[in-house]
């Protein structure tokens, strides 16, 4: 979700008449023997994010005999105390610090000081509520962002669902890294992003600790880089430890199990509801102190009972949740996690994540349907600018009845550089399938403005027998390179489904850009040659392995290196093709290439001679050239609109008849025979 401003003082005033009514329930429970030397019921922190802000505490020891006691914050990962544990004596008073550190989420967030007597349950609680000012430095930000699994019985395992929001304003994309660390006992897993994370959008992981040994305690990190248009790189971090209890019985752990602690309600008509009761219990010899609880955003998933401010679990005790389902949509999953925060033995952080999750069908059973889509791997590739490139959204129906596609209508404020070019409607997209392909063109403007990443909604009018519903938005992607890219990051397939494009943009001057390709078979693939189709603007400089033939085992990949010399500012087009001996013919990636700030005289070169007649012109003009290897020809109008373009090296014919009256522009960019490159325009006049 986006940050949202600092919140209102009737929000303030309201959370604190809330927290004072359950805390005064809770200082009314018993005598600790102590007392804090503040008679606020919250404290409240701002500071700028990212930075620290600290305040002190006193601790007044009211009673006749030294105190231990356990201090522990809860709540949002942002507070933090100076220590865990303190000794006050009889009538002494013991201070220590409580810190607020924001990180990058500037909303209002809340947490829970609770000072535990030890060996008891009897403690006190003070409310913190902190606000982080100034302006989020980070696109993506993880929450939470630092957490502890607390203390697992070997073998046993327990799981948290982290939410990573786009908080900036840019499309955030070309995701590397995962886990830090080699330890077996944490493991992640949703993390599959798509092609890139629009502003405001969130992606979600889970990380789960499983310790395999006893008595041990380790720590580990999720961590990721990214690239967004306008700030460059970026990187997220997510810390996180666990430990083991001692021995296989649990006796000296800090950690409540729950029973079951996943499943999934299955398949649920709308509008019914199935409920479940789930069992929390402490094995421990410890008292656990349950701070807060809390579950996602869904109105499908109620739980009950409601959280009543805290609520202790005596060793050997349980408590027993009833969790419901109730879909109010056909057709839809959902997931949800109810978590438990608690404090035991002084050790807060501590966590119990239950997960679980339904289908809904109509009240007609599960045959009802509606359809999904699913962006092709090729929305990937990047698109020079003036170049466009063929892109593939995938028509998904799981359902047991055929659907009929019979429009679609590309919405949204980059709409016209999209454009749907198959198959012809109405599109028929089989029961149980996900493999139905409609393709589409990306051409990126001119004037992009700095924009590497477009989007746009396609609304498609559906019919079919049990269908729910009359329309479903789907969503259209491109990309376009990055000025100066020497890398292009994408791996491709060596055999791919669908049209594949590289692009090649630079500033005038030669470009060099590394391509890869994985062997996505599960074979090995003999390749036999890599080669250009044309090779008059591009080359290749190197690949790896080399020379050919030689073999790629699965998932083993292929670099190559690739040169674009262009110094003329045209998009100029080539092919890859890349033979290999599981395909009856070379395997062809488009090339595209463009220098943007390139620009060449207009003579021609010695030995080149270009003709456009006749001028003025009422049908046909015949460009006629001499010395010429290879040309590039566009027409265009005097708005600046190519009208036509032709690939030539002798002569060509243009139709000028299908064309309006007026002015217009033969521009001409090419290859003498020599080598020489050069561009030359023409004017000529259609008149009728």
């Amino acid at each position: 979700m986006k940050p949202s401003s600092t919140p209102s003082l009737l929000k303030v005033l309201a959370f604190m008449l809330c927290t004072l009514a359950i805390f005064h329930t809770q200082e009314a429970k018993a005598d600790c023997g102590f007392t804090f030397a503040t008679n606020d019921t919250i404290w409240t922190f701002s500071t700028p994010l990212g930075t620290i802000q600290t305040r002190s505490l006193t601790i007044v020891n009211t009673s006749s005999e030294s105190l231990v006691l356990n201090i522990a914050v809860s709540g949002a990962d942002a507070f933090g105390v100076s220590t865990h544990q303190i000794t006050v004596a009889a009538g002494d008073t013991m201070s220590f610090n409580l810190t607020f550190h924001p990180g990058a989420v500037n909303t209002g967030l809340r947490g829970t000081l609770t000072v535990t007597k030890n060996n008891t349950d009897c403690h006190k609680t003070l409310g913190l509520y902190g606000v982080g000012t100034g302006n989020v430095s980070a696109a993506l930000v993880a929450d939470p962002h630092e957490f502890s699994f607390g203390t697992l019985a070997v073998g046993q395992d327990t799981c948290k669902r982290i939410v990573i929001t786009n908080t900036s304003n840019d499309g955030v994309m070309n995701f590397t890294g995962g886990l830090v660390c080699s330890n077996p006992d944490f493991t992640v897993t949703g993390w599959d992003p798509p092609s890139v994370i629009l502003p405001g959008a969130s992606v979600a992981i889970t990380i789960c600790y499983k310790p395999t040994k006893p008595g041990t305690q380790t720590t580990c990190s999720w961590q990721i880089k990214y690239s967004t248009p306008s700030n460059g790189d970026g990187s997220l971090s997510i810390s996180f430890s666990g430990s083991s209890a001692a021995d296989h019985n649990n006796n000296d752990s800090t950690v409540l199990t729950s029973d079951p602690h996943e499943f999934t309600f299955g398949t649920v008509p709308a509008d019914s509801e199935v409920c479940r009761s789930v069992i929390v219990s402490n094995r421990t010899n410890q008292y656990a102190i349950i701070t807060s609880w809390n579950t996602c955003e869904n109105k499908d998933f109620s739980i009950n009972p409601a959280f009543n401010g805290t609520d202790t679990l005596a060793p050997g005790s349980s408590m027993t949740f009833t969790i419901c389902y109730t879909p109010h949509e056909a057709n839809i999953q959902g997931t949800c996690t109810l978590t438990l925060h608690y404090i035991m033995n002084g050790t807060d952080g501590n966590t119990l994540s239950i997960g679980f999750g339904g289908n809904s069908s109509t009240n007609h059973g599960t045959s009802d349907s509606c359809m999904q889509t699913e962006q092709g791997d090729n929305s990937k590739d990047a698109v020079v600018i003036g170049g466009s490139a063929e892109q593939t959204l995938y028509l998904i129906n799981k359902s047991d009845n055929d659907i009929i596609v019979n429009s679609a209508a590309i919405v949204g404020a980059n709409a016209s550089v999209f454009a749907i070019t198959g198959p012809a409607f109405p599109i028929t997209v089989p029961k149980n399938s996900n493999n139905t392909a409609m393709t589409y063109t990306f051409a990126p403007p001119s004037n992009n403005n700095g924009t590497y990443v477009f989007t746009a909604g396609v609304n498609f009018s559906l019919s079919g027998t049990n269908l729910h519903c009359s329309t479903v938005e789907g969503h259209l992607v491109g990309h376009v390179v990055h000025d100066g890219n020497t890398t292009d990051s994408t791996v491709r397939p060596l055999f791919p489904t669908e049209h594949r494009t590289l692009g090649i943009e630079g500033r005038g001057d030669r470009v060099t850009t590394t391509f890869y390709f994985t062997n996505n078979l599960q074979v090995d693939a003999t390749v036999n040659s890599v080669k250009l189709a044309n090779g008059t603007y591009f080359s290749i400089q190197s690949m790896t392995p080399s020379p050919a033939p030689f073999v790629l085992h699965p998932g083993d990949n292929l670099t190559v290196v690739i040169v674009y010399t262009a110094t003329d500012n045209l998009v100029h087009h080539d092919t890859l093709l890349i033979d290999a001996n599981h395909n009856l013919m070379a395997t062809a990636f488009d090339l595209q290439g463009v220098q943007l700030a390139a620009g060449v005289p207009n003579a021609l070169p010695s030995g080149v001679a270009i003709n456009v007649s006749p001028n003025p012109a009422s049908s046909y003009v015949n460009v006629d050239m001499t010395g010429v290897r290879t040309a590039d020809v566009q027409v265009i109008d005097l708005l600046g609109n190519v009208v036509t373009t032709a690939k030539a090296s002798a002569s060509w014919k243009w139709n000028a008849s299908n064309f309006v009256s007026g002015s217009y522009i033969v521009r001409i960019a090419g290859q003498a025979s020599t080598g020489e490159q050069f561009v030359t325009s023409k004017r000529i006049v259609v008149s009728k």
